[in-house]
């Protein structure tokens, strides 16, 4: 399982992180509870402005951070946010390239500008 793609969504958008996982949830279709329990709003000291967002979705860990601090993905620094997207049981890189393009679809199709890396 140690090399499963993830992915990076980085987002363009110019309101607070809280604002954005609404949008994001309800773009995706995703409820207020995750499958396995695990709460979706986390503080994490070293995580981005210290707190994040952790949605569970079709087999996929959606991680929704500030891009800063000790995530701060360097080449991206225009974006502010981004979702890291790993897998929780492994799926053929095919369709978890297939389903992070989709969801892409679905951000710019509501005007979000983006870009995405895929990553092993």
């Amino acid at each position: 399982m140690d090399d499963m793609l993830f992915a990076n969504i980085y987002i363009k958008y110019g309101g607070s992180l809280d604002d954005l996982a609404i949008y994001v949830k309800s773009k995706f279709n995703i409820g207020d509870v995750n499958p396995s329990g695990k709460e979706q709003h986390r503080d994490g000291l070293n995580v981005g402005a210290g707190e994040y967002y952790c949605f569970e979705l079709l087999g996929l860990e959606l991680n929704l951070v500030v891009n800063q601090g000790e995530v701060l993905e360097e080449e991206y620094s225009e974006y502010q946010y981004y979702l890291y997207i790993k897998q929780l049981t492994e799926i053929e890189d095919e369709i978890f390239s297939g389903v992070i393009q989709l969801m892409a679809e679905v951000l710019k199709s509501n005007g979000i500008l983006l870009a995405i890396e895929l990553c092993k």
